[in-house]
């Protein structure tokens, strides 16, 4: 796991380096970064996981790499910001976008920074640091103590941003002396979930990203797709007037003798017909499809676009891809089991890509007739006329109220809103339209099926796909914004492709994130998944919130000791088309009996009075899932939602 260091005393942080996590599968090793060697693109940041931000001022780094640094992390890097009394410096630019409101100045505090049983185990476990109280915009506490939070994240796209309330320089001494304490930073930082993605690309052939994009793009252009209905007519209508309608025609005029003749004619005449039904989805030449999405903001467009090129013949070819992408190639990792002396031996290479000035070349040599080749294809361009969606919007519980204006200058269409574990189906909307949200409803959507989810807002099959890779490869984890996400028409847009004899199709999908008004007078709504909820038993994914059936699922639930409780919400999923959606029984840890009482699934708001004897002091919720349903491997947990007053 490589992490890089950017830090006026990178001395301090050299603890980070040769620390074995995730029960010793993989060992970090770490890299000084400077201003000046510190890449300008995003891509030269690719071979890191990590870079961690302390005692330094962001400002040292130029706007081209800043900009290049969270393209990074929305690419999936982690960034570690250490703060303390240099939290000015290191937040620095990006205060604006993480931060809901300014902090005080640091103050000294007494924290045990060890987790688990190590914390009560290993003398001298706590230590004073300055400390900050960030509160970061959607931030997820993945570590506190006694009340102080330590660390927050918030995710940023496919990757993370890990905020620490104190310097990480300043427990230098602190690391030599707990070795534990690096390895729980580096765990809290990271999740298990990522490590164990990281430990699958190390040890395995992960491919979730190229499985992923062969489901987006992998079958080509569905209008080209053979109608296998009609064929199957045209064949069962031959054998039909083949056989015993020819035969009895013929019969019945005394003409047995040329019935083999017949059989001939009508061989020929069908085998026309056959030949020009295919006409339309016969392919000649290269051919290519594509799913383009558009992340867009006030200042910047940012276009990624993955690419199927496919050949019908099994021999060389090129494609030539407009200025201003850059380009790479995806492929199926493999496990690599060659000895070391074989590496000498010549190297086939399928896929050559050269990048001039007047664009990218691909070439690919002889891989089969209609072998998929995919390519990742990233853009960046300033958003001169500040065309983007905006609007007021105000969630609290299902209650939805505001307003979203489409400034774009075209249509677009089967656009939605889509909250974590909430969606809201707009519609088409023309350049400049306002909707009223007011009496839209507010469907609860599972974190996990996003194809379901899709058919809510859309019937063509194509969109249905790019919604949800969308969802599942950008919006993975808690978020407390709003993303508008609506389809455009790539017929008006530049090509990709600039080989004007080469057909192709695509899908055009375009996002915009907003702000969520969550107040009402004095109380604030929010999810619980802000802390992620702890498995005491049972196996759960808590990214996907769902639980594995074979066997009860018990979770706690940190509701929010920054407020004075209200009442807590049970987010129900209440539509049919959701078919693994969770089923049986809900129940709660009573902390005067000892026992588990069950709920009441057609309720969802529970006043904080009639969980008096479920809280614990510390006012979390265990709550256990008994799934009782049709046969199936996983069920989608309702999320948990609280109002109460900070």
């Amino acid at each position: 796991l490589f992490i890089g260091i950017l830090s006026d005393t990178p001395e301090k942080l050299e603890y980070l380096d040769d620390v074995s996590v995730n029960y010793g599968l993989i060992r970090t090793r770490t890299f000084t970064l400077t201003a000046d060697s510190f890449p300008q693109e995003s891509k030269g940041l690719d071979m890191l996981d990590a870079i961690a931000v302390s005692n330094y001022s962001i400002r040292n780094l130029d706007e081209a790499q800043s900009h290049a640094l969270m393209e990074w992390v929305r690419a999936g890097g982690v960034l570690i910001l250490g703060t303390g009394e240099r939290v000015d410096d290191t937040l620095g630019r990006y205060a604006p976008e993480l931060l809901d409101d300014m902090y005080e100045d640091p103050e000294p505090c007494e924290v045990n920074l060890l987790s688990g049983p190590r914390a009560s185990e290993e003398e001298n476990s706590s230590i004073e640091l300055a400390c900050v109280d960030v509160a970061i915009h959607g931030g997820n506490v993945v570590s506190q103590d006694l009340g102080i939070t330590l660390l927050t994240s918030v995710n940023k796209e496919n990757g993370l941003i890990v905020v620490a309330s104190y310097d990480l320089a300043d427990t230098a001494e602190f690391a030599a002396a707990h070795q534990s304490y690096a390895a729980d930073l580096i765990s809290h930082c990271f999740g298990s979930e990522r490590l164990d993605e990281l430990a699958g690309e190390l040890y395995g052939s992960d491919n979730t990203e190229y499985d992923s994009i062969s489901s987006l793009i992998g079958s080509g252009d569905r209008n080209r797709i053979p109608p296998l209905g009609i064929y199957a007519f045209s064949i069962f209508a031959f054998i039909l007037l083949a056989g015993p309608g020819l035969y009895m025609f013929l019969k019945s005029r005394d003409l047995s003798r040329l019935y083999r003749i017949g059989v001939l004619i009508l061989s020929v005449c069908f085998t026309v017909i056959i030949f020009l039904m295919g006409s339309r989805t016969r392919f000649n030449n290269t051919f290519y499809n594509y799913a383009t999405i558009y992340n867009i903001d006030e200042d910047t467009i940012t276009e990624t676009a993955f690419l199927n090129i496919q050949n019908p013949y099994n021999r060389s070819y090129a494609v030539s891809i407009a200025p201003g992408y850059t380009t790479y190639p995806v492929r199926k990792k493999e496990v690599v089991s060659r000895i070391a002396e074989d590496w000498s031996d010549p190297i086939d290479v399928s896929t050559v890509i050269s990048r001039s000035a007047d664009g990218t070349a691909v070439g690919i040599g002889e891989v089969g007739a209609f072998t998929p080749q995919y390519f990742r294809l990233e853009k960046n361009e300033e958003n001169a006329d500040g065309a983007v969606f905006d609007g007021y919007i105000s969630l609290f519980g299902n209650e939805l109220n505001g307003y979203v204006t489409n400034n774009c200058p075209y249509d677009v269409m089967d656009a939605s809103l889509v909250f974590y574990g909430k969606m809201v189906a707009l519609g088409d909307m023309k350049t400049g339209e306002t909707i009223e949200l007011d009496e839209l409803k507010v469907i609860n959507i599972p974190l996990s099926d996003s194809r379901e989810a899709a058919a809510l807002i859309t019937e063509d099959e194509d969109r249905r796909n790019t919604f949800a890779f969308y969802r599942d490869y950008y919006m993975n984890g808690y978020t407390a914004d709003v993303h508008l996400i609506a389809f455009r028409n790539p017929q008006g847009e530049n090509p990709i492709v600039e080989n004007a004899d080469l057909s192709g199709s695509g899908v055009s999908i375009q996002s915009t994130e907003l702000s969520v008004d969550s107040r009402e007078d004095d109380s604030l709504y929010r999810s619980v998944m802000i802390k992620n909820p702890s498995v005491i038993s049972g196996t759960c994914n808590i990214t996907n919130n769902t639980m594995y059936v074979n066997e009860p699922c018990v979770i706690e639930y940190e509701l929010g000791s920054d407020l004075q409780l209200k009442s807590v919400i049970f987010e129900w999923m209440d539509q049919e088309s959701f078919s693994k959606r969770f089923t049986g029984t809900v129940s709660l840890y009573n902390y005067s009996t000892g026992n588990y009482d069950s709920i009441d699934m057609n309720k969802s708001v529970f006043d904080i009075e009639e969980l008096d004897y479920y809280l614990s002091p510390s006012d979390s919720l265990t709550i256990r899932y008994d799934y009782e349903g049709s046969s199936q491997d996983y069920a989608a947990l309702p999320l948990i939602s609280v109002v109460g007053v900070d």
